[in-house]
C-alpha cells in the first residue's frame, strides 16, 4: 500500500471510532413548522421563538437550479403533519441550526 492510502485509511478509521465513542450530544426539542424556504432549509417555532434550520447531510437544489420545486415540495410534505423533533448537530456560517429532524405524528409524544 502507498503511504498516502495508509494515512487516509487510518484517518477515516479514527473518525469513525471517534464518532462512535465520543458522539456530540446536543439537546433535542419539539417544534412546529413555520415556513419552508427550500428543500433543505426551513423555520421552526417553539415557545414563540423562531429557529432557522438546515437539514444535516442534505444539499438540495437552490431556487435557480433544476428540481428545486420538487425538493421544496418533498420537504413541505414531510414536515406538514405533526410536530418536528430537532436534534442539533452544528451551526452553519449563516447562524442557522444544522440538525436532524424527525416528524412526530399528531397525538404522539
Amino acid at each position: 500500500m502507498k503511504k498516502k492510502t495508509i494515512i487516509a485509511t487510518f484517518l477515516a478509521l479514527f473518525a469513525v471510532i471517534s464518532a462512535l465513542f465520543f458522539p456530540i450530544q446536543r439537546e433535542t426539542s419539539v417544534y412546529r413548522v413555520s415556513r419552508i424556504a427550500d428543500g433543505d432549509s426551513f423555520t421552526l417555532v417553539r415557545e414563540g421563538r423562531e429557529t432557522e434550520v438546515r437539514l444535516y447531510g442534505i444539499d438540495a437544489p437552490e431556487q435557480a437550479q433544476p428540481f428545486y420545486r420538487k425538493a421544496e415540495t418533498f420537504t413541505r410534505k414531510m414536515l406538514q403533519k405533526g410536530r418536528i423533533e430537532l436534534k442539533e448537530v452544528d451551526r452553519d456560517r449563516y447562524g442557522r441550526t444544522v440538525g436532524w429532524e424527525y416528524r412526530k405524528r399528531k397525538g404522539k409524544n
